[in-house]
């Protein structure tokens, strides 16, 4: 074999006045490891810096979470309290209440059995007596009355016979206690008897009449009398 057989023909070459330009690809930069560690350095510690404030900010997110659940819990608890506070209250105020109107209904029945015993026992001074009852002496006896009240008045409303009023007028001249009805506010009744008079004082009133009070009594002394024969 020859060795010359991959040569270029001589007469197969040829010239031409067209230029070429050559080029070379450039050499890569050459980067410091130094210059490299630092840009990472850099990058590394603003990545720690923004996660210490993110976890900052957590934490202090975390607190403030705490501190709104710790105040509605305050408040809840503030809330109870308060709903029991109302309820004693109002437990209280019932209670009151019902005890006010317990004392009323008590004033009330010992103010009536005592002008009842009163008028009982001033009745049996004529009962069963043929007495014409314009010859009492009106006014010591509706002084009694008033003196047996249990409580304190400002003001009384008493119903009487006009002429019962005019008896009342009369006997006042003649004696020193009719200061007690200064404050009394009189009111007329022509269907009363003489004598008879009505007390009202604020939601209760008694009634002093002749007939009922003589037919107490009266019941009274047969049941004594059947009781003495038994």
């Amino acid at each position: 074999m020859s060795l010359f057989k991959n040569r270029i023909p001589k007469n197969s070459v040829s010239f031409s006045e067209e230029t070429y330009e050559l080029q070379f690809p450039k050499p890569p930069v050459h980067v410091e490891q130094e210059e490299i560690e630092v840009e990472i350095e850099v990058d590394y510690a603003e990545l720690i810096a923004q996660q210490e404030a993110l976890h900052a900010e957590m934490c202090q997110l975390r607190k403030d979470q705490q501190m709104l659940q710790a105040e509605r819990k305050q408040l809840l608890e503030e809330k109870e309290q308060f709903k029991m506070h109302v309820h004693e209250q109002i437990e209280q105020l019932e209670a009151a209440r019902l005890q006010f109107q317990q004392k009323q209904k008590e004033t009330a029945y010992e103010w009536a059995e005592l002008l009842w015993d009163q008028s009982l026992q001033l009745a049996e001074k004529v009962v069963n007596q043929a007495i014409d009852t314009h010859g009492l002496d009106i006014l010591p006896i509706l002084k009694g009355i008033v003196e047996t009240l249990p409580t304190s008045f400002e003001k009384l409303i008493i119903t009487v016979h006009p002429e019962t009023f005019e008896r009342i007028e009369a006997e006042k001249e003649n004696t020193k206690e009719y200061w007690l009805l200064q404050l009394v506010e009189w009111k007329y009744d022509f269907s009363m008897e003489f004598g008879e008079f009505v007390i009202e004082e604020e939601k209760e009133f008694f009634e002093f009449k002749f007939a009922p009070i003589f037919e107490k009594l009266r019941q009274r002394w047969e049941e004594q009398k059947v009781f003495e024969e038994v």
